[in-house]
């Protein structure tokens, strides 16, 4: 019986064979873990082809990360289940305002209830509100979007995605999130007593980043013979 002992982040099927997508910090993190604790790392899915409330430990079986700066790795697992996620060939440059979704594993909505696990879903839903090119924020950069929402810890390696009817097309891997907070005004009064109340006006900077698939194009993980896209 396998136990879960710690959540690192999420991931999705892209082929009902067991080829899984996440971000590559994750399986970094998770292998690193397990390697200092004697343990192993897998995927968690659900039972019956998915269908089913039961929770299955598939462990990992091979896994390689795409080429840096790309935060995006595959691996393969023994889980098997239907999967509507494709992934995208359209490039990055054709997606502004474009509606997209996340679904992720967010550490935070995971418990333990009379020793069983309850691992839920969270879903994101904005938009691409930014193309981030290669050197845009002064260091190496893949293709990857600015989206108009944030993600919880937990939520890296979740697919950002179309929703096109029978199918999710895949643009690419929620990787981080950034908040930033800028103070544009401070009123200070002082009272008769000597009091001072201080006032701040505040700008919140929150946004969401992905790395996008087509940033894969033509790269052949170790454990397979042909290029993901």
């Amino acid at each position: 019986m396998a136990h879960i002992h710690r959540l690192f982040g999420s991931a999705f099927l892209i082929r009902p064979d067991g080829l899984v997508m996440t971000a590559a910090h994750v399986l970094k993190d998770a292998f690193a873990s397990a390697a200092e604790n004697n343990q192993k790392v897998a995927f968690v899915g659900k039972d019956e082809n998915g269908q089913a409330e039961k929770n299955v430990v598939a462990e990992i079986t091979a896994w390689d990360c795409a080429p840096e700066p790309i935060d995006i790795a595959v691996a393969i697992s023994i889980y098997q289940s239907k999967t509507t996620y494709k992934l995208s060939k359209k490039t990055y440059d054709t997606l502004l305002w474009r509606d997209v979704a996340s679904i992720g594993y967010p550490i935070n909505a995971w418990s333990i209830v009379d020793k069983k696990h309850r691992i839920n879903l969270r879903c994101h839903k904005g938009y691409v509100q930014r193309h981030i090119a290669s050197g845009d924020l002064g260091r190496p950069t893949p293709e990857s979007f600015e989206l108009s929402f944030l993600g919880s810890r937990g939520m890296s390696g979740a697919p950002v995605f179309l929703y096109q009817g029978d199918h999710d097309e895949v643009l690419g891997v929620f990787v981080g999130a950034f908040r930033s907070e800028i103070v544009e005004e401070v009123l200070e009064e002082i009272t008769e007593g000597s009091k001072t109340y201080t006032e701040k006006r505040v700008k919140v900077d929150e946004y969401g980043i992905a790395h996008a698939i087509s940033a894969l194009r033509g790269w052949v993980p170790s454990f397979m013979v042909d290029a993901l896209i």
